[in-house]
């Protein structure tokens, strides 16, 4: 587990860095205030899957960003109390993972201004970071 006082990255797995003869995580891992960076690229042993909890914030509804995009490979685990966990399947690469207030936006949109005759359409709905509600 990395963690300070703004958060955590807590892996599923143990880490195993023994073939390395020294490790600098301040280069490689970042946590501070609403930021949590990870090298998986130069530190390929943290492509692992993780839960992740960023501490102290105040939004009123959360989501989570990677590289400042919502994060489609996150799921939203709880937020409480000002801390927002989420797990991740996996590090890969350089990422910054951040929260933002709001709700994720729903990833199918259907115009309902439009004629279709002799048409059929099937829709498979998967729930999003625990939302099932497809407005």
């Amino acid at each position: 587990m990395l963690n300070n006082s703004y958060g955590t990255v807590d892996f599923e797995r143990i880490i195993d860095v023994s073939r390395r003869s020294s490790i600098d995580l301040d280069t490689f891992v970042s946590i501070s205030s609403n930021y949590i960076s990870v090298n998986g690229t130069t530190l390929s042993e943290l492509n692992k899957s993780a839960i992740v909890t960023l501490k102290d914030l105040s939004f009123s509804n959360v989501r989570v960003l990677k590289n400042g995009e919502d994060c489609l490979d996150c799921t939203l685990l709880s937020y409480s109390g000002g801390d927002v966990k989420f797990n991740l399947q996996s590090l890969p690469g350089f990422a910054i993972y951040q929260a933002a207030d709001g709700s994720v936006n729903p990833a199918i949109r259907i115009a309902t201004n439009v004629i279709v005759t002799n048409a059929s359409l099937q829709i498979n709905i998967t729930t999003y970071n625990n939302l099932s509600d497809v407005k």
